[in-house]
């Protein structure tokens, strides 16, 4: 009886990594840490972001759609925490290169935040003061950048 649960458990992790490894999860994910990202509660830059993510996740998995059996299975969540840093680095570059385009071609705000959301958020009044706080931000880069240049 034990051989059979440790078979069981050893199947259930197996299992947990290919969803972890599939693309459709990574697509999924990378949704959901775009959601977090623009989140109205994330007024301020946030240290250690990606650890609070993680934690977060692994009280909510069902936010994310992370199989149960992975949080029972420390190689797989290890996979996850790497998946998720990797995620959420290329997500906060696109979105500045995505603001920063947009300051430059001197978009609207509306269609930056369409760009910055896809599909995956609703846009509320809070979504819009976000987008508005890191377009301010990246204006404030920009301008001690050119200072910095020019003295």
């Amino acid at each position: 009886m034990a051989e059979l649960l440790r078979f069981h458990s050893k199947t259930q992790a197996v299992e947990a990594a290919k969803v972890l490894e599939s693309l459709d999860f990574e697509r999924s994910l990378g949704d959901r840490l775009r959601a977090c990202l623009l989140s109205p509660n994330l007024t301020a830059y946030v240290t250690d972001l990606s650890t609070k993510v993680f934690d977060f996740s692994k009280k909510n998995p069902s936010v994310f759609k992370i199989p149960v059996e992975a949080l029972q299975d420390s190689d797989a969540m290890d996979q996850l925490d790497v998946l998720m840093k990797k995620i959420l680095t290329a997500q906060r570059g696109n979105m500045k290169q995505k603001i920063i385009a947009s300051i430059e071609k001197r978009s609207d705000l509306s269609t930056l935040a369409r760009s910055l959301a896809g599909n995956c958020t609703e846009l509320t009044m809070a979504h819009w003061a976000r987008i508005a706080f890191m377009v301010n931000n990246s204006l404030i880069d920009i301008f001690q950048q050119l200072i910095s240049i020019c003295s």
